[in-house]
């Protein structure tokens, strides 16, 4: 029983061993990442925050250049933001990769002010009730 366990270590060892020597030559290591099939995060216009972080782990993952990024992103629009990034585009307004999720996030992301007008109004009245109570 000693012996089969030791055994076992053994080609466990050897095996490990292996694979570390085998994923420190890169062109294994960039096969093996390319080579797992994984989906282009789509963005329809909803929930751009999550799909910034998506697209930045799967460009990330994949190790795909900046310049690489903004040429392949038009492939994940779907709806209405295909539109909207032709525009950036046709308006050489899309600079770099940062500059397009930073235009993407203004565009679609949900304002920290939803209704300035009315936040202005409740401040006003409430300033008004504060004069007639003093």
């Amino acid at each position: 029983m000693n012996i089969r366990m030791t055994n076992m270590k053994t080609k466990m060892a050897l095996h490990i061993g292996t694979r570390e020597n085998a994923m420190k030559d890169s062109t294994l290591q960039s096969f093996t990442r390319t080579s797992l099939k994984l989906d282009v995060p789509c963005f329809d216009g909803s929930e751009p925050l999550a799909w910034i972080f998506k697209i930045n782990q799967f460009f990330d993952y994949h190790r795909t250049l900046e310049d690489q990024r903004l040429q392949l992103v038009s492939f994940s629009m779907e709806g209405k933001t295909p539109a909207w990034l032709q525009w950036m585009y046709d308006n050489n307004l899309i600079l770099s990769w940062q500059n397009f999720l930073h235009a993407l996030e203004v565009r679609f992301a949900p304002s920290h002010y939803k209704d300035p007008k009315g936040a202005l109004f409740k401040l006003n009245l409430n300033r008004a009730r504060i004069s007639k109570s003093i």
